[in-house]
């Protein structure tokens, strides 16, 4: 694909200087739009126009650390929408193996709170926005990698394509009630006030703001589930899709105190206010000492009775959800990249009954109950379906069940059963193998699918159709995809996702039984 880089500066209002980069596809051309903050300049390549960068929030340092969004301040003039705007502060977490093409070159920074917007026209067309939450956990990453760019999905799919970078890890979501009268969930205050930014602007770009469709993988799955449960994002979206996260990654509130405790003992402080004081860099070392560097172990959300007012789903619909449609579905073999076991690719069956007698009861039992379902399956098939169904299955069905049960919207549901060919396939479908296919972006993502990349570009194609087509409608119809039925508990109807897509009705069924029966927490 030719691209080449764009330098300019721009000069604003009192004199102040931006300069900005851009490595694009083959620019044809610029254009100029209004936002209730000032004018925003972007570019044209490959059939949409890219506006990067663009602030939907103050800086969150110094004062306006822990606090809830701040507006954008002004500006005159142009403002250059040409460069991806910095991600938060975060603990590293280098991309490998499967996502080593997987890239974010982005600054951190403080000022944060930015998103990308990608449209095949700034006009009066009024198309589905599908607005993005990235993964990560609640940690890492920004709405700036490769594999999540908008320009192929918004230009061969019709729709105005949003993804967004807010506050994470302790600046997003560190619980600090018993310090001050901090406020809590600010990473997911950023996201309802990036809706609003959307509500207030997308007009001008092309899209229609009574027609928003958040989507999210992996921890954007649990942003998406939060908001699903603010009263604050009550009417700023319409639509909402779940892939490969359903809620799980939440905390009580004593929970969360207590990582606001250990946080506060590492820093010396008593207050926090205190922490308003001390570099973003010395609060991100307290992280990493409290988590042993591990990048996904910070804060999570916090069902703080108010801005999430209870821990988000997936077991239940919250009111003021009901009338959104949702599509919730994860891959086939989730852990096989995503916490695996030790060792799960050598297992003989003695290894697997071992690993997993850490949370079962009878693990041998359940393991003889596999292979009497699945006789041609190997241990290490074994073990990752267990655990896949204990990490994703068994809570993609509970917001399937809850969603279909509750009164006001369908759901419909998928299983991601293509495998990638690397490593010799004993990856299977990982987690996050179907990010860069939701965008259309299998050459970014290219080191997840290695010698698949034309079979991975087919289930793109797919994907895509579907995905777009429920953002417009509300139903995932689309040309060459089979007729995807609604979801019902008599039924279980899911789409299995693969080169060739089939329905299939409750396809894991005796296999979520099994783990419910042995599962210590009861299932």
């Amino acid at each position: 694909m030719p691209s080449f880089t764009v330098s300019r500066r721009s000069v604003l209002a009192g004199g102040a200087v931006l300069a900005t980069t851009l490595s694009a596809p083959a620019i044809a051309m610029e254009r100029a739009v209004q936002t209730r903050a000032g004018m925003v300049r972007g570019m044209r390549g490959d059939g949409a126009f890219a506006f990067l960068g663009l602030p939907y929030g103050a800086p969150t340092g110094g004062a306006n650390r822990f606090r809830p969004p701040q507006p954008a301040e002004p500006w005159g003039g142009v403002r250059e929408a040409n460069a991806f705007g910095p991600r938060c502060f975060q603990l590293p977490d280098p991309a490998r193996g499967p996502f080593a093409s997987w890239r974010d070159v982005t600054e951190q920074s403080e000022d944060c709170l930015n998103l990308n917007l990608w449209t095949p026209a700034c006009d009066d067309a009024r198309r589905p926005v599908m607005v993005w939450m990235h993964g990560g956990a609640l940690s890492t990453n920004s709405g700036s990698r490769n594999v999540i760019d908008g320009t192929r999905l918004a230009a061969r799919r019709d729709v105005v394509v949003v993804t967004v970078t807010h506050r994470l890890n302790l600046f997003g979501y560190l619980h600090l009630e018993e310090f001050g009268p901090e406020a809590a969930n600010v990473g997911q205050q950023d996201l309802v006030a990036a809706l609003q930014w959307v509500r207030d602007n997308v007009a001008t770009f092309g899209g229609d703001p009574d027609n928003v469709t958040i989507f999210g993988e992996s921890g954007g799955g649990t942003k998406v589930c939060g908001l699903l449960e603010m009263p604050a994002a009550q009417g700023l979206f319409h639509k909402a899709i779940l892939q490969s996260g359903f809620g799980t990654l939440t905390q009580t509130r004593e929970e969360g105190e207590r990582i606001g405790r250990q946080l506060m003992m590492v820093l010396g402080a008593s207050r926090a206010e205190e922490l308003r004081e001390l570099p973003a860099e010395r609060l991100l070392a307290g992280l990493g000492e409290i988590t042993h560097g591990n990048p996904v172990a910070g804060p999570l959300m916090v069902a703080d009775g108010d801005v999430v007012p209870a821990l988000p789903l997936p077991g239940e619909i919250p009111a003021i959800a009901s009338d959104i449609p949702m599509i919730v579905g994860h891959t086939a073999t989730e852990t096989s990249v995503l916490f695996p076991p030790a060792g799960v690719f050598e297992f003989g069956w003695d290894e697997a009954v071992a690993a997993l007698d850490r949370q079962f009861d009878g693990s041998a039992a359940m393991v003889d109950g596999f292979r009497r379902l699945r006789p041609q399956a190997s241990p290490t098939d074994v073990t990752l379906m267990i655990t896949t169904i204990v990490m994703m299955a068994r809570n993609a069905r509970r917001l399937a069940d809850a969603r279909a049960t509750a009164p006001g919207a369908n759901a419909y549901a998928y299983l991601f059963d293509w495998g990638t060919p690397i490593e010799d396939g004993r990856l299977g479908s990982p987690h996050a193998i179907d990010v860069p296919l939701v965008f259309d972006n299998v050459a970014a993502g290219v080191s997840m699918y290695g010698e698949g990349a034309a079979e991975a570009q087919r289930v793109s194609d797919m994907m895509t159709a579907a995905w777009t087509a429920f953002a417009r409608t509300g139903v995932p119809v689309a040309a060459g995809i089979p007729e995807w039925p609604a979801y019902a508990t008599d039924r279980r109807a899911t789409m299995i996702i693969d080169t060739e897509w089939r329905v299939a009705d409750d396809p894991w069924g005796a296999e979520q039984a099994l783990v419910a029966e042995h599962l210590r927490d009861g299932g």
